[in-house]
């Protein structure tokens, strides 16, 4: 033979016989394939690092046997060369297999918080988008250390967060110092003693004595604290009073402080001519604001000065006006001031003899009663609201006082609750003008237990075979009703109606609203479920003679089950399936065989078994039925 053999391509080898030979050469071509098949494999889904590997196939899809390296790794991206065993001609393959790396959930620091303060439920979304659950469940009462696992999927690791609860602090603060009002004092510290920063309310007052709140900055696990900076009121100093003198009588010396022993000068110098006011200035750095003392000079008259009488309340105890005047002077009234009826008095006062003086009057004015007036509005049902509202001008001190044994406050509106039936006494004092008033309301205020609401019907189950429902009214305490028979079934306010529902295989709300006289109600649900019953039958016989009548057997279904889940078998004598159906609408024409290309032959006259499976539309049972069919022809 020549050439020598190659194994690498196709060859056409001559065959030259030995010279004795009485023969003739020939030739024969061996066919060397090359390795045209490419093994073929499916993907390999990406997983995360550390995730499960199942082994790699040793038979690719399209038949091709072999080997896989390197080994499988978990750890990293890594590209695998498949080797088909020897004698397959056919190329190596490769694959490759994504290894994610874990992404660490990134969210922001909670707390620290105060025992027991809201918190807010952990996100269950990490700040660069990675979702899963957190455990355990969020405690407000101690430091707890918190796990979030990423969802199944996520190519992402663990993260926790520690929240740090703790007990709150009380600030504390220097004890201020005492201010006499109106003078600069400095601002409160905006940080207390433990370093805790906030802010003070209300705002500063250098006028009264005045608590002040200090609430802690947010986040900060502190209490609130209270500071009482003591402004104390300008003392006025008081004064033994200086009788009136007539002009060029001797002064006495001026009088001495009366109070706390408080120093100070007086000026100016005394004059006995003219009547002079004197002021004393108080020695500095005491709390303390200058005060005037006039002496009345009088010439050859004086009119006697009275501090002015307020107006009087009708009936209040009247006042005893001093026989002495403002300026000095002493004397006697005309009468005793009375408060038995109201209107304008005057009384004369008349000095007592040799102290240069007049006679003066004073105007005393008596205001008439007033009858406090309010309106009430609210009530019907308990419990319930009504409001009382004050209409009296120029009140003041309001009380109300109501005949259940309950007392409220103030002159604007108030609310009253009441959550027992009845009717109440409404007595509204005050002080009107600064006299005292009341007025009451006999019965102002009158509330009813609302009715109760309730019903039964029959009967108890319904059906489309039976839809009628009469409704019984076993409400109370009511006078007019209003039913809703359910979503698009209507409305009545017949106090037991009857009604037909038109829908089947249909849940209903019924709703009673009940009202009582005056307008209260009450509501009661039930549920009606009206349900679809089954209602079928199958023919005992059919004719299958190729007219229009009767030619095909099968169920007629009228309601109650499931069209998807039907399944129909026909046996001759012997026990053989000559017909199958899954659809109830396909039915048996008295024909045998005719699928797969195969012949159909018309089954003899006689009769014939059915089996009938289907499930019931209502709970998903199954039922089976059987029976008998003849043919007829």
């Amino acid at each position: 033979w020549s050439p020598a053999l190659n194994n690498q391509t196709t060859t056409t080898y001559t065959f030259t016989p030995v010279p004795s030979a009485c023969a003739n050469t020939t030739t024969m071509t061996i066919t060397v394939n090359s390795p045209s098949i490419t093994p073929l494999f499916d993907p390999v889904a990406a997983i995360c690092t550390g995730g499960t590997l199942a082994a790699l196939p040793t038979t690719s899809t399209n038949g091709v046997t072999g080997s896989w390296s390197p080994a499988l790794n978990n750890q990293t991206t890594t590209t695998y060369t498949f080797t088909p065993s020897a004698g397959q001609c056919s190329n190596n393959a490769t694959l490759t297999i994504q290894v994610d790396q874990q992404i660490a959930p990134v969210f922001d620091q909670v707390g620290p918080a105060c025992i027991g303060a809201q918190i807010n439920p952990l996100p269950t979304t990490s700040n660069n988008g990675i979702n899963g659950t957190w455990s355990p469940a969020i405690n407000n009462q101690q430091t707890t250390t918190y796990t979030f696992v990423p969802a199944l999927g996520s190519c992402a690791s663990n993260a926790s967060m520690t929240i740090t609860i703790g007990p709150p602090t009380t600030p504390t603060f220097s004890a201020p110092s005492s201010y006499c009002s109106g003078t600069l004092v400095n601002p409160l510290p905006a940080s207390s003693l433990e370093g805790i920063t906030g802010s003070w309310s209300p705002g500063f007052d250098n006028q009264n004595t005045t608590t002040y709140t200090f609430t802690p900055d947010p986040g900060i696990c502190a209490n609130t604290n209270n500071l009482t900076i003591v402004i104390d009121q300008p003392v006025v100093p008081t004064f033994n009073s200086v009788p009136a003198i007539c002009a060029g009588d001797p002064l006495n010396p001026l009088p001495t402080v009366s109070i706390n022993n408080i120093t100070g000068t007086w000026s100016p110098a005394l004059n006995n001519m003219t009547t002079t006011s004197y002021t004393f200035t108080p020695d500095p750095n005491t709390c303390t604001v200058p005060a005037t003392l006039t002496i009345v000079v009088n010439s050859v008259a004086t009119v006697p000065t009275f501090t002015a009488i307020s107006d009087l309340c009708l009936g209040a105890t009247p006042p005893v006006l001093s026989n002495v005047s403002n300026n000095g002077i002493t004397g006697t009234w005309s009468s005793m001031v009375s408060t038995a009826q109201s209107g304008t008095q005057t009384y004369t006062f008349t000095p007592d003899p040799g102290q240069c003086g007049v006679s003066t009057t004073m105007n005393i004015t008596v205001l008439p009663a007033v009858t406090p007036t309010f309106n009430v509005t609210g009530g019907g049902c308990v419990p319930a609201t009504v409001t009382l509202t004050n209409t009296t001008p120029n009140s003041s001190n309001c009380v109300w006082d109501i005949s259940n044994g309950e007392n409220l406050t103030g002159c604007g509106s108030v609310n009253l609750d009441l959550d027992q039936a009845g009717c109440y006494d409404v007595t509204l004092s005050a002080l009107v003008n600064g006299c005292p008033a009341t007025a009451t309301l006999s019965n102002a205020i009158c509330v009813e237990l609302p009715p109760l609401a309730n019903f039964n019907f029959t009967p108890n189950t319904v059906s489309n075979l039976n839809s009628e429902v009469t409704f019984i009214n076993l409400s109370t305490g009511a006078s007019n009703y209003l039913w809703n028979f359910g979503y698009g079934e209507g409305t009545s306010t017949v106090p037991n109606p009857t009604h037909t529902y038109s829908d089947v295989s249909a849940n209903y709300q019924i709703m009673l609203v009940a009202f009582s006289p005056n307008g209260c109600s009450d509501t009661a649900y039930a549920a009606i479920n009206v349900e679809e019953e089954l209602i079928f039958w199958v023919p005992n016989s059919f004719t299958p003679d190729g007219d229009e009548y009767n030619n095909i057997f099968q169920p007629v279904f009228t309601s109650g089950f499931d069209p998807y889940n039907f399944h129909m078998l026909i046996f001759n004598r012997w026990g053989e399936v000559i017909f199958e159906s899954y659809n109830h609408e396909f039915g048996w024409d008295g024909t045998y065989g005719g699928v797969n290309g195969k012949p159909f032959f018309l089954c003899q006259d006689g009769t014939y078994t059915w089996k009938i499976d289907f499930k019931l539309k209502e709970n998903d049972a199954h039922k089976v039925v059987n029976g008998h069919v003849t043919i007829v022809r």
